[in-house]
C-alpha cells in the first residue's frame, strides 16, 4: 500500500476503519488453484491501480496549469517549478504501480 501524499499506512487504513491485519487474507492460498491465485492477486492490485490513475489525473492537471502559464509567456515561480518536479516524480511512481505484477 502506498499513499502518494506521504501519509503513514496506519493513518490511511484508520481513516477507512481498517488495520494492517485486514489487508491479509486468512485463507491458506496454497489450497487455491493457480488460476484462483492469479485472480486473488489481480483483485488485490485493482485498488492500487485506481489510486495510481487518480494520481496521474491530478498530476496531469498540475502539468497543464504550468504549461498554460508558460504558454502565456509567464515564468514559473520556484515553488511552482518544485511542484512540477514533484508531479513528475509522482507520475513515475504511478507508472511503477501500474507496471508491477
Amino acid at each position: 500500500m502506498h499513499c502518494f501524499a506521504g501519509c503513514q499506512i496506519h493513518d490511511v487504513l484508520g481513516a477507512v476503519g481498517l488495520t494492517v491485519g485486514d489487508l491479509f487474507p486468512t485463507r491458506d492460498l496454497g489450497s487455491l488453484t493457480p488460476e484462483q491465485r492469479r485472480e486473488v492477486r489481480r483483485a488485490a492490485a485493482i485498488p492500487k491501480w485506481a489510486g495510481a490513475l487518480d494520481v496521474l489525473a491530478m498530476e496531469a492537471n498540475v502539468m497543464l496549469l504550468a504549461a498554460a502559464q508558460l504558454d502565456e509567456g509567464r515564468s514559473l515561480h520556484p515553488d511552482d517549478l518544485n511542484r512540477l518536479r514533484i508531479a513528475a516524480l509522482r507520475i513515475f511512481d504511478a507508472r511503477e504501480v501500474l507496471h508491477a505484477r
